[in-house]
């Protein structure tokens, strides 16, 4: 039996800029942009092996000081290069359409996964179109003959196996 107890926990309520010395309360809008820093300096490092090394600046402050470095890239402009109106019928791409994109730094055998769930759902997409031509020129057996084809071809391969 497991007898609970409730405890006390530490979180962060607010977080005043190190730099500029802006107060954000948890909840504010301006409160999820800070970035922190907060890390242990290791044994090469200038700061001194083992001193923690700790930062809070607003988004304002992140810009003037580190603006010229950061690389902001917007995710809208990447899902639209993977539109295709021709695939898509005039709709914006999915996340199930970026998933089967492959970044260069993926490793190996992500790649190699990726690219059959690609194959297979291009498969399943010529079937599907295969079936519509088939069932919109009359040009079609159901399933359940094709099924029993299969079923006669498949016993009669058992009955030549068992003659042999």
């Amino acid at each position: 039996m497991q007898i609970k107890d409730a405890r006390p926990l530490s979180f962060t309520k607010q977080i005043r800029c190190d730099r500029c010395e802006r107060l954000a309360d948890l909840g504010d809008m301006e409160f999820e942009e800070f970035v922190s820093i907060d890390r242990m300096a290791g044994y090469t490092s200038i700061f001194g092996d083992g001193h923690q090394v700790q930062l809070d600046l607003c988004q304002h402050c992140l810009k003037d000081v580190l603006g010229r470095w950061l690389r902001i890239n917007d995710a809208s402009a990447k899902s639209l290069s993977l539109f295709d109106p021709n695939r898509h019928g005039g709709e914006f791409p999915t996340a199930a359409d970026a998933s089967l994109q492959k970044p260069a730094d993926m490793p190996v055998h992500e790649r190699i996964e990726k690219e059959r769930r690609r194959l297979q759902a291009e498969f399943v997409q010529r079937g599907q179109e295969a079936i519509k031509r088939s069932e919109a020129t009359g040009d079609w057996t159901p399933a359940d003959a094709v099924i029993e084809e299969l079923r006669v071809k498949v016993a009669a391969a058992h009955a030549r196996r068992s003659r042999d």
